[in-house]
């Protein structure tokens, strides 16, 4: 049977094995719908495991092509390359809490265990060091000969 992780339309998220259709209803005294952000199988009690743990980490990231892309969504061309980096960094951390306190809140309403909110919340510290080593660990004057080839071909273009 199929269960699904649904963000509130009033905010906060919970999960539910109702038919997507009915989550997904706009009410009528708002107009909105639920919005499922993943399905799983319950028979299968690692999934909603693995499923919160890649969407409260979906926003890092750990190539240089798409730490390209969150410098420019950053403004790098504005604040330069160093600014920028520092900007992905604090989102990166700022993720990473929120999810943190979402996953607190799913504990307080019993919609997780203790387990598995401190097995999560594990995982994103991990994720998040990750993160920020790969960050450090980044050359920083190829990323900024890299990002400038960027912009020439662009104005070629």
């Amino acid at each position: 049977m199929s269960s699904h992780f649904v963000e509130r339309h009033s905010g906060g998220f919970y999960f539910s094995s109702e038919s997507p259709d009915i989550i997904e209803e706009c009410g009528e005294d708002c107009g909105n719908g639920d919005n499922i952000i993943f399905t799983y199988d319950e028979e299968d009690i690692k999934e909603p495991f693995k499923s919160l743990s890649e969407y409260f980490s979906r926003n890092l990231v750990f190539t240089r092509d798409k730490l390209i892309e969150k410098l420019n969504a950053c403004h790098m061309d504005q604040i330069g390359v160093y600014a920028a980096i520092v900007e992905v960094e604090c989102n990166a951390i700022y993720d990473i809490d929120t999810n943190k306190d979402i996953l607190k809140s799913l504990l307080n309403e019993k919609k997780i265990t203790k387990e598995m909110h401190d097995e999560l919340v594990k995982v994103l510290n991990e994720k998040l060091e990750k993160q920020l080593e790969f960050m450090r660990n980044m050359d920083k004057i190829s990323l900024c000969v890299m990002v400038n080839r960027k912009k020439e071909k662009k104005k070629e273009k």
